[in-house]
């Protein structure tokens, strides 16, 4: 998942690109798919938005999302726990 600015409108995106070796096998990349289709469905305060669905320039499925506010997963996923915890 990147962080992006869309270009026509200015706004901050999430952009979830497949890898490109999940992106040579057809029911990996049905699956892709149907995640956007059920998450553009859906309508919910703590969900994120599907705003468009597309392919890379290297014809990699992607899916452009709500940015959610937030810190990086790796700001505290790389932080060992407090002693005791």
């Amino acid at each position: 998942v990147y962080r992006a600015r869309h270009i026509k409108v200015g706004r901050a995106v999430a952009i979830k690109v497949m890898h490109r070796d999940l992106a040579k096998q057809p029911m990996i990349v049905e699956r892709f798919a149907r995640e956007a289709r059920v998450a553009a469905r859906l309508c919910h305060p703590n969900l994120v938005g599907v705003l468009d669905v597309g392919l890379t320039s290297d014809r990699e499925p992607l899916i452009v999302l709500e940015l959610a506010p937030g810190v990086p997963l790796t700001d505290i996923a790389l932080d060992p726990l407090p002693r005791g915890q």
